[in-house]
């Protein structure tokens, strides 16, 4: 696709049309596959874990985040756009290579969830009171 749009070329609109289906479906996809592997924590190890990483998650999102406002010398547009990416939700994959290392897939299921709410929560708000917005 960067290709095609640097050499200034579009994709026919009948291809668009036959492959719009399929890239609908890949939203439902991924959130089965969260459903399948998801599990809410019910012992305090699980739970403990799951605190972990909610607070390692979001401690470096709001240092990659603050570094971004006030360091980079870069347009406002630009640091906005680093800084809710900073909050963005992790990808699905995480939890299905959770699973291929034996790992505990249902609590990383269960954390991609809860991380991927908080992170459009904090997106929202930031979004809402930056001075670019």
């Amino acid at each position: 696709m960067l290709v095609f749009m640097f050499a200034g070329w579009t994709v026919p609109q009948w291809i668009v049309t036959l492959i719009t289906p399929f890239a609908n479906a890949n939203a439902f996809a991924a959130m089965a596959m969260i459903g399948l592997m998801m599990e809410i924590p019910d012992n305090h190890k699980d739970r403990s874990e799951l605190g972990k990483v909610i607070a390692w998650r979001f401690l470096f999102s709001i240092i990659i985040a603050l570094s971004a406002w006030l360091l980079l010398p870069l347009d406002e547009r630009v640091q906005e756009i680093v800084v809710l990416a900073a909050f963005a939700p992790v990808t699905i994959f995480s939890t299905k290579f959770t699973d291929s290392l034996t790992g505990n897939a249902k609590l990383a299921g269960f954390s991609l969830t809860v991380t991927a709410i908080i992170g459009l929560t904090f997106m929202t708000i930031l979004h809402a009171v930056l001075p670019v917005a």
